[in-house]
């Protein structure tokens, strides 16, 4: 069995390159192709192993953990001690960027995707008939008619009324779009109604995909931290570096293949949080995992 599964940013989430490329000390991982954040599939699967060891799942459903997650201690005779003998029966596929939220003047944010990154998802959620929203320019973009008054603020010009938008330092122009309202309402199935979700997808907004890229480059967030003395616990004057990290509300899908519904004993529940990636110390790398339910 394959499932379709979105993760959503509870608290900002930090899964790093481990090598500094250009002004930031700290990247995220990125796909090379697109540039864009991704978390790798091995780094899921390894935090959700940690978590049902945490969780004491490990021991009570030792063979199901084994058989979801690998064998971790070789038996004896094994070429390679301390490594993995069996790599695990459930495969995780790495978790592309769907949504990225960005400040705006007005609305607070915008939850912001594009033509490419729908049409990625749809291929992984087999929509071939899915309308995909299409900015008129790279400075359009399409929200949800309901949306568009407290997206966008009405002006008038010798062109004629309009609605601006002021999305991080670009304006943009905001276009009723029923398309990206069905995409809200399709993204929202994924989610516990009790939730509310649509207070989150009343915020998407379809950029276009030059924008999208951008945003994705250099407009995430980046902090600037101080160094810590291990030896003294204290900070050591004159050390700083940046951090790079996706922050809240932020979307990612990921494909979750070769289960069986038994495995749930050592998976999250849709809609548990749990931790993934670094600098949890500071609170960072709380998600949420939700898929659709039939």
């Amino acid at each position: 069995m394959e499932r379709l599964t979105l993760l959503q940013a509870v608290t900002s989430v930090r899964v790093g390159e481990g090598r500094a490329l250009g002004a930031v000390d700290l990247p995220v991982q990125r796909e090379r192709h697109t540039g864009w954040p991704v978390i790798a599939g091995s780094t899921i699967k390894g935090a959700l192993r940690e978590r049902a060891r945490f969780l004491g799942l490990a021991d009570e459903h030792r063979a199901r953990w084994l058989d979801v997650f690998g064998r971790e201690h070789p038996d004896a005779g094994n070429p390679h001690p301390g490594g993995m003998r069996e790599s695990g029966r459930v495969r995780f596929a790495p978790a592309v960027l769907l949504a990225l939220p960005l400040r705006s003047v007005t609305g607070t944010f915008i939850l912001a995707t594009s033509p490419l990154a729908l049409s990625r998802f749809a291929r992984a959620a087999g929509m071939d008939d899915a309308a995909i929203p299409q900015p008129a320019s790279p400075e359009a973009m399409r929200v949800i008619p309901a949306s568009a008054d407290r997206l966008g603020t009405a002006v008038s010009s010798a062109h004629g009324n309009a609605r601006l938008a002021g999305v991080e330092e670009a304006v943009l122009l905001v276009q009723e779009d029923v398309a990206t309202a069905n995409w809200a309402a399709f993204l929202g199935e994924f989610f516990d109604p009790r939730w509310e979700p649509s207070a989150i997808f009343e915020h998407l907004a379809v950029v276009h995909d030059e924008v999208f890229d951008f945003a994705c480059r250099y407009w995430t967030a980046v902090r600037t931290r101080n160094a810590i003395d291990p030896k003294k616990g204290i900070v050591e004057e004159g050390k700083l570096f940046t951090v790079e990290s996706l922050p809240p509300e932020t979307l990612l899908w990921t494909l979750v293949s070769g289960l069986e519904p038994e495995d749930d004993e050592v998976l999250p529940a849709r809609g548990e949080t749990w931790w993934v990636g670094g600098h949890r110390q500071v609170g960072l790398g709380r998600v949420t995992s939700w898929w659709r339910t039939e």
